[in-house]
């Protein structure tokens, strides 16, 4: 069985990170994306792979699919160059990172000496001639030795054309010459391709000749694809389609605007056409059957019948901007077009959608709005941009009220009917929910209850612009405290303040927002504060466009700690705060930085930095969600969701308590460790120790501390000096206090 036909026969990977006896620790990531649209296209034993904005896709004959990103070793998720050759088969970004696939779940990086250059990959200008890679990029044409995995060359005219200006269209290899397309032009070049590093004179434009020119007055568009039939140089236009017989072979040139022609009088032609032009880009004949693929879509034709196979369920979110954790494990999330799914495990569930304008959709991404809450009941509120909110239920499956301006008619508009709010948080005992609203004055707040019902307060904050809120409780107990971003204009990147009011809990007042107080500080840099959290402190942690801080009683201002190693000034996005209370900043185009407190102040922190390489799929992050019941946080990048499982983010406050809704659970029992990978001890106190011992009473491993984060501890059946421990009974022991948990562990070789 090939690695290829075992993909589609073995489940969806886990990759274990960091799993040693000593630390006892996990973490994995997982990239939801929509594979589309399709950039490239080839066949390896039998199965169609595509390189799409989501990752490389590969789809079987019957249809099953699986996709790969980031996180599976190809260090992006934008592919532009898929090809398959006996040296394997290559997947290329946009950025020109080079992976081969090395098994069925795994891809490993080559080559990643073009990601600094700043030039783009054309899409499917990726050829291989033996073990030597030709790539066309935006500024040059560059090749790679596969076999080292180094750049040879990259050349960045050909005969008289600066490719800057004119670039690479498309590239064909017959024999020893190299053909390629730029402009209306097809240059040639014999190429050593066994010794190309001898090849002194690689480099010199004036070694290539003109090939072909096509002369046609009607054609705007450079050449988009070679071929040959024969020894005859096929050439074809962006704006030109194949032209085929029956068995899906290419029957004629196209030098400009060419029809399909389905000769077989079995074959219904209807699924591959948009009225007379075709959709398909790429053929591949198989035995008995062929896949035809075009920019969205992938057929397979067999016995005269056309299947689509490239339905893709996955995840189908589309431009997802914002996240909310689900109280009982999971993710809801939100598309700027007014829609919205959920994970609760692995996979998405249907999207549910509201028709909403483009322009009001946009202003989510534009402003980066927080806009979003979710109680634990499963009750929820969004705003969009101008319309109002939406209240749902269920985790977001029943939509139970619109919210305008019809309805809220005690809302100050920031235009005739026009409610624009950057701010939704859950009240601080979570009976409904505080928003914030635009207005051409000074913005106002409302509390929202969970009918529905609109109590407001306008006019109380220091700026006409605000921006996200979140909300707790005084330390008396006693009034509720907003917290809330004021801005001074509408964007995003400019001055700011901290706006902090104080009231009393609406159910005091017959469900009204009365006596609200109001104190202003200055935020980091006077930035306008795009997102903000709480720590287990009742420390409020915030980031602007460019810098961030925290604010606690007793400050004047919010102060940006003193000192913080490993961080790079980004351009920020969000910031959520977990379970270790380890702060978690979003940004724009760094990915994700992780900042952790050196001692217990927090003005000394340690910056770790999460980009596409470690798993992330972008480098773009709109908002960050975490999810303490399965030990998980998620990122919303606009083209999917990463999610990265660490137990450490699990919160294990109710381990080991007098509840009996978590009891302390050892699987599998009994363990093989030469077949199983680890055995678990999960729902365990981070403060207790696990101690296994053997049938003799001797301590053969213990584990406590940081070992125990988030109440999970992975063990891989080794003692203390490495070597794999014997077969048959242990015992372990878990102590927390004078709580004890104890059981026996079979171990079998």
């Amino acid at each position: 069985m090939s690695y290829l036909t075992y993909l589609f026969s073995s489940v969806r990977k886990i990759s274990l990170i960091g799993l040693v006896a000593s630390s006892c620790y996990a973490a994995s990531w997982e990239g939801f994306a929509i594979p589309k649209p399709f950039h490239s296209a080839t066949v390896a034993n039998g199965f169609l792979f595509l390189a799409t904005d989501g990752g490389i896709r590969i789809i079987s004959r019957d249809g099953a699919s699986e996709n790969f990103t980031s996180e599976d070793g190809l260090e992006a998720t934008k592919m532009r160059g898929v090809v398959s050759a006996p040296a394997g088969l290559y997947a290329v970004s946009e950025q020109g990172i080079i992976a081969s696939m090395i098994s069925s779940s795994k891809f490993k990086v080559l080559n990643r000496s073009f990601l600094e250059s700043g030039d783009y990959l054309v899409s499917d200008l990726v050829r291989i001639q033996g073990t030597v890679m030709v790539l066309g990029f935006a500024k040059k044409l560059a090749f790679v030795d596969l076999l080292t995995g180094k750049s040879i060359i990259s050349l960045t005219r050909i005969g008289s054309t600066l490719l800057e200006s004119t670039p690479v269209s498309a590239i064909e290899i017959k024999g020893d010459s190299l053909f390629v397309g730029i402009g209306n032009s097809v240059y040639v070049r014999k190429m050593s391709w066994e010794s190309m590093a001898d090849d002194r004179l690689l480099a010199d434009p004036a070694s290539w000749t003109v090939a072909k020119t096509v002369s046609n007055a009607s054609l705007s568009s450079s050449i988009s694809a070679m071929g040959f039939r024969g020894d005859s140089l096929v050439t074809r236009f962006s704006s030109g389609t194949l032209q085929f017989d029956s068995t899906m072979k290419e029957t004629s040139a196209c030098e400009g605007v060419c029809k399909i022609v389905l000769k077989g009088e079995t074959l219904d032609k209807a699924p591959l056409m948009n009225g007379d032009t075709s959709l398909v880009k790429w053929i591949f004949n198989e035995d008995g059957y062929s896949y035809l693929v075009g920019t969205d879509s992938a057929w397979v034709i067999d016995n005269g019948k056309i299947t689509l196979v490239s339905n893709w369920t996955g995840f189908s979110l589309e431009e997802l901007y914002a996240l909310e954790p689900i109280s009982t494990g999971g993710v809801l999330g939100f598309s700027n077009a007014g829609a919205w799914a959920w994970n609760l495990a692995s996979s998405w569930g249907p999207v549910i959608s509201i028709p909403i304008g483009p322009f009001y959709g946009q202003e989510n991404i534009n402003h980066r709005n927080k806009n979003t809450a979710l109680l634990p009941n499963g009750q929820g509120l969004m705003s969009y941009w101008g319309i109002g909110y939406w209240l749902y239920s269920q985790n977001g499956s029943v939509v139970d009220r619109v919210i305008d301006a019809s309805v809220a008619t005690c809302m100050d508009n920031y235009s005739t009917n026009f409610i624009v709010s950057r701010g939704v948080t859950a009240a601080p005992d979570n009976s409904g929910f505080l928003v914030s609203f635009w207005s051409q004055s000074k913005y106002g707040i409302a509390f929202i209850d969970l009918t529905g019902e609109v109590s407001c307060a306008n006019g109380v904050g220091s700026t006409p612009f605000s921006g996200p809120l979140r909300a707790t409780l005084s330390e008396d107990g006693e009034s509720w405290v907003l917290y809330s971003s004021a801005g001074v204009s509408e964007g995003i990147d400019g001055n700011g303040s901290l706006d902090v009011f104080t009231f009393p809990p609406p159910s005091k007042n017959g469900g009204q927002l009365l006596d609200v107080q109001r104190k202003t500080y200055p935020s980091t840099e006077n930035g306008y504060l795009i997102d903000m959290d709480l720590d287990s402190q009742g420390r409020l942690w915030g980031v602007s466009y460019s810098s961030f801080g925290y604010w606690e009683t007793g400050l004047d201002s919010v102060q940006m700690p003193y000192k913080v190693s490993g961080y790079r000034r980004a351009n920020h996005s969000s910031v959520k705060i977990d379970v270790q209370d380890r702060i978690w900043i979003g940004t724009m185009d760094q990915g994700v930085f992780l900042l952790t407190r050196k001692g217990k102040t927090a003005d000394t922190l340690v910056a770790e930095n999460f980009k596409i390489r470690n798993g992330l799929l972008s480098n773009l992050v709109y908002d960050i969600a975490i999810d303490p019941v399965q030990g998980a946080i998620w990122f919303a990048h606009g083209t999917g969701a990463s999610r990265y499982l660490r137990k450490d983010l699990r919160n294990a406050a109710q381990f080991m308590t007098d509840s009996a809704a978590y009891p302390v659970k050892v699987y599998p029992n009994p363990f093989l460790p030469k077949s199983m990978s680890v055995v678990v001890f999960d729902n365990i106190s981070e403060d207790a120790i696990l101690s296994i011992y053997n049938a003799g009473g001797h301590l053969v491993q213990s584990f406590q501390g940081n070992a125990l984060l988030g109440g999970r501890c992975e063990w891989n059946g080794k003692d203390a000096s490495g070597r794999l421990v014997a077969p048959g009974v242990y015992h372990y022991l878990i102590k927390k206090g004078k709580k004890k948990e104890m059981g026996k562990l079979l171990i079998i070789h």
